[in-house]
């Protein structure tokens, strides 16, 4: 018999090099500057705190361009030694009760490394001492965190924000970040913490967003978070509204519901419509009714397309169902397996549906159709034979058809005719389209999508403004509406990564709404 040759098991280590992860990695995986502060949020919320406060604090009131620190308040039950520790630890084992939002263990110090390079924790559970923590990230020691013995000075700031118990998070040295004015951020944050917890926020929990300066010793302004439901599910802006219950099985075998809801919304009735409400549209997904992605574009909503602005779906699963969801670790993006998207298939239907209602009110005939069509052609001919430059440089080819009066594709030519003599690089044109917004948008004339390569142009032929200035105009009352769009678009795409962006993204929709309302005092 033959014998069996034996082989050795050697186990490897596969450990990570912790100074490797904690000065290359662990930043480099953080969202967003928002996504950050919602991390460190919801470490607030799992305490079970009722009062959470972010307040963003500069040096003096009249230095507006710079942050001293970020402090995060909880009044919830704080930590022991041992959490403390863990709070410190990137992709900790920690425990979490059912109904928590945190089950990673590493949003917490992917947010802190994203937003300053020193963090210190006050904190104290209700039987339990002071403790005072602090994590200094330094090139050479991106570990250096270390137990202080709590001062006066921690003793009067923790019985200023909290009571008996709770945690206060205190990051300094900030870096830098997507926006950099307190009152920016102050801004953004008040809407972000609106739309994200707007199913937590309640007389039971309350969140606050402040800026100070002077070490918080001059507080300008405390304002209160309002919940801001972006299906705006109980408003009389809803026109149509769907909820749909569905059952999925974990990888235990457990039975989990997911809720499913549908709007059809009156854009005129929104407040703050104008300022880029297309960007609104397609599918929330909210998990332990906390939104992790806003707006999202998926397999479920393939593409986004202005005849569907007034439509939103927000889907609610809870935790247990993260791995058939594909969360991320960081709680900002799913991934859905097919199965998934066919058991969804009640949004595809609700979306058809919703999409051939709006269709049906449409004006255009195929003789005006093929009249703008080649007016469009001829103008933006014109524009990249006589002025090019003045056009982005594309990265691709060319413009897109996107069919229904859209720009066809041209490719750049020369004052000669020739193509590429105006330029070796082609120029980007905006995607051109003519569409029904719907009935209850008829004081929107215009929308305007822009993204990182390209730019987009809808008509909204239910709007009577465009009835009469655009679809039945002359040719050269076209040329005019083409002229006050086109320049609109270029402007706002030339500053798309400008902080500015927002406010001249809702200074254009405002000008476009206006337009509309008085235009349609003429016709």
């Amino acid at each position: 018999m033959k014998k069996q040759k034996t082989i050795e098991y050697n186990r490897r280590d596969i450990s990570s090099d912790p100074n490797h992860l904690y000065s290359h990695v662990v930043g480099a995986l953080g969202g967003t500057m928002k996504e950050s502060f919602m991390e460190l949020i919801d470490n607030s919320v799992d305490a079970d705190a009722s009062d959470i406060r972010l307040i963003i604090d500069s040096p003096n009131k009249n230095q507006k361009s710079k942050l001293a620190r970020f402090i995060i308040v909880d009044n919830g039950y704080g930590m022991d030694g041992k959490q403390l520790d863990k709070s410190f630890t990137f992709a900790a084992a920690n425990y979490h009760s059912n109904g928590d939002i945190g089950k990673f263990g590493a949003g917490g110090t992917a947010a802190f490394f994203k937003l300053a390079r020193k963090k210190t924790v006050l904190t104290k559970t209700k039987i339990g001492e002071l403790l005072v923590q602090c994590h200094e990230v330094q090139p050479e020691d991106p570990l250096n965190v270390y137990r202080l013995d709590p001062t006066p000075d921690h003793w009067e700031m923790f019985s200023e924000y909290c009571d008996n118990s709770g945690t206060v998070v205190i990051l300094e040295d900030i870096l830098d970040l997507e926006r950099t004015r307190p009152h920016d951020i102050r801004n953004d944050m008040l809407k972000a913490i609106g739309e994200t917890y707007h199913n937590r926020l309640s007389s039971k929990m309350k969140i606050s967003v402040e800026t100070s300066s002077n070490n918080v010793k001059e507080i300008h302004s405390n304002t209160p978070v309002e919940p801001r439901d972006p299906l705006h599910w109980g408003s009389p802006a809803v026109l149509e509204k769907r909820r749909e219950t569905l059952s999925r099985t974990d990888e235990h075998g457990n039975q989990h519901t997911i809720i499913v809801r549908m709007v059809y919304l009156d854009l005129e009735k929104l407040k703050g419509r104008s300022s880029g409400a297309g960007k609104k549209q397609g599918i929330y997904f909210s998990r332990e009714n906390r939104i992790i992605s806003h707006s999202a574009s998926c397999a479920l909503w393939p593409n986004r397309h202005s005849i569907l602005n007034p439509l939103r779906v927000e889907i609610e699963y809870p935790a247990a169902l993260d791995s058939v969801f594909g969360t991320s670790a960081f709680k900002n993006r799913v991934k859905l397996p097919q199965t998934l998207v066919d058991q969804l298939g009640c949004i595809k239907n609700f979306r058809v549906e919703m999409d051939k209602k709006i269709r049906d009110k449409s004006k255009m005939t195929p003789e005006s159709t093929q009249k703008i069509n080649e007016n469009t052609e001829d103008f933006f001919k014109t524009i990249l034979r006589e002025s090019p430059s003045e056009l982005p440089k594309a990265r691709g080819s060319g413009s897109k058809n996107n069919g229904g009066g859209g720009t066809p594709p041209i490719k750049n030519k020369g004052r000669n005719g020739k193509p590429g003599s105006g330029g070796k690089k082609s120029r980007l044109l905006p995607e051109y389209e003519i569409v029904p917004f719907g009935p209850v948008a008829r004081n929107i004339p215009f929308s305007y999508d822009i993204n990182e390569g390209s730019m987009k142009v809808s008509i909204n032929e239910t709007s009577d403004f465009v009835s009469k200035y655009y679809i039945n105009a002359s040719k050269e009352e076209q040329t005019l509406i083409r002229l006050f769009v086109i320049t609109h678009v270029l402007a706002l795409y030339e500053s798309y990564d400008d902080s500015r962006y927002e406010k001249l993204e809702g200074f254009a929709y405002r000008t476009i709404e206006l337009l509309g309302r008085f235009g349609n005092l003429f016709t």
